[in-house]
């Protein structure tokens, strides 16, 4: 970035109401200019000064201020990554103030393992823990959380999941529509423009689910016969985001499975049926990685993207 010159002259001095005191005549009027010349380089020092902080204030960026919502199941542990990689943002001074953290189940993130494949425990120390304030959800219908939205700049949001019941969740986990349509209001009435949100891959427009693969099929099965509840969810959610007139990215992962290594890389879908070169296996900490990158920096508005690994033969760090 150049560096910028203000020239200061005549014209412009009379524009801030300034004029520069005139020589003195005789001895007389030397004490009574010298002040006069005082007052004046006090007041241009002044107006120096305050157009360089207007210029500062201009030219900073303004920082992150995160709420992060999760809940119980596969796409909800993306969340509880995503408060891994925002305090990790926060102690880098890229994320500003205390991280708002609201969920159901507090008690998961003290938990060692997320159920992935992360190659070390999940722990926070005590420094860390002071980066963020857990509130736990007992309703979200409950609107007095709204208040904990107050100040932030961007939401990242992964309540719900698409498991059957036989997969170990219960049927009031599928509770994206309820989650989410209280970010909305909170959104609305805290003026938070931003929305990162989890979804699936298959909900919508992206029926059916991963059709470059086997495991696709697997997941129509699913939605269609032992979740259709969850699958309705997941889709309702999508449908208020695109109702309202806030910048959402709506982030749909492939398999998100408890053995895939984090890569810190990722691969979006460019077109459905065309672009098969999405590999199904994605690490949980990756997808929460992608969205808080959306959160930061912002590339895609009001859309939806479908997200997996990179397609390529290398042997996998082994777990710890």
């Amino acid at each position: 970035m150049g560096s910028t010159v203000t020239r200061l002259d005549s014209d412009s001095l009379e524009t801030t109401g300034i004029s520069s005191p005139s020589a003195p005549q005789n001895r007389h009027d030397l004490e009574s200019w010298s002040l006069d010349l005082w007052i004046f380089g006090s007041t241009l020092a002044s107006c120096i000064i305050l157009d360089s902080i207007r210029f500062s204030s201009r030219m900073t960026p303004a920082m992150t201020r995160l709420v992060i919502l999760y809940g119980m199941g596969g796409l909800s542990d993306v969340g509880r990554h995503a408060v891994q990689v925002a305090v990790e943002k926060r102690l880098k001074g890229e994320v500003e103030g205390i991280i708002k953290v609201l969920t159901p189940y507090p008690e998961l993130l003290d938990e060692p393992n997320w159920n992935c494949g992360c190659t070390e425990e999940h722990k926070f120390t005590e420094e860390e823990k002071k980066l963020f304030d857990l509130v736990h959800v007992k309703d979200w219908s409950d609107k007095s959380l709204i208040s904990h939205f107050k100040d932030a700049t961007a939401v990242i949001s992964c309540v719900g999941n698409r498991q059957p019941t036989f997969m170990g969740v219960k049927p009031d986990s599928w509770c994206s529509l309820e989650g989410n349509q209280l970010v909305i209001s909170a959104m609305k009435e805290h003026s938070i423009q931003r929305a990162v949100v989890c979804s699936s891959m298959g909900i919508n427009e992206d029926w059916p689910p991963a059709e470059f693969h086997w495991a696709g099929k697997a997941m129509s099965l699913i939605f269609t016969v032992f979740a259709r509840k969850a699958y309705r969810d997941l889709a309702d959610m999508e449908n208020a985001y695109r109702a309202s007139d806030l910048d959402y990215l709506l982030v749909r992962p492939v398999g998100i499975g408890e053995d895939f290594v984090p890569e810190n890389e990722w691969h979006l879908q460019t077109e459905k049926h065309k672009d098969t070169d999405l590999h199904m296996e994605i690490a949980k900490l990756d997808v929460a990685r992608y969205m808080v990158q959306e959160v930061l920096a912002p590339t895609r508005h009001k859309d939806a993207v479908v997200i997996g690994g990179i397609k390529k033969d290398r042997p996998k760090p082994e777990k710890k």
